[in-house]
Parts: C-alpha cells; structure tokens; sequence
C-alpha cells in the first residue's frame, strides 16, 4: 500500500511539474481573461486565433489529474498515519 500512495504521489507532482513547465500558467492566465472580457460583453471571436496561446489539450489534462493523484496520495498518507497511530494507542 505504501509503494502505491508514494508512487501517486511522485505521478501526481509529475504531471503539475510537466503542465507548470509546459505553459500552464500563462495558458490559464489568458483563459481567465478571455472569459472575462466575454463576459462584459466584448467579442472574443479572435483570440483564439494567437499562435501563441492555442488551446493545448494536455494542459487541462495534466492540471486536472496530477491534482487529483496529489490530492489521492496525500489523502492515502494522512489515513495511513491515523490508522498506525490508532493502533499504536490500542497495542
């Protein structure tokens, strides 16, 4: 059990790393403006044409589940930890 929740651990810390080091923050920067700008009613059909902030289809992806596994890994470890020292408490 142990290898698994380390190794969900190391998978999801890889993904945020690879989506961070890929664009991500710029990427979702631009989405939040885009959809904010859209929403004060100002015509967006454009920005999706900049060659240098086209939807990447990884990048949702990989923000998506590396949160997910990092959270699954942690969420693993904190049982784990309650469950050996419960029965530490109980011999």
């Amino acid at each position: 059990m142990t290898w698994k929740s380390n190794l969900t651990l190391v998978a999801g810390a890889a993904l945020l790393v690879i989506w961070y080091l890929t664009g991500g923050p710029p990427q979702l920067q631009w989405w939040w403006a885009v959809h904010k700008t859209a929403g004060g009613g100002w015509n967006i059909s454009q920005a999706y044409n900049d060659e240098t902030m086209k939807p990447r289809f990884w990048l949702p992806v990989c923000l998506f589940s590396g949160t997910l596994l990092l959270l699954a890994g942690v969420a693993v470890k904190i049982r784990h930890i309650f469950q050996t020292s419960k029965d530490t408490r109980h011999g």
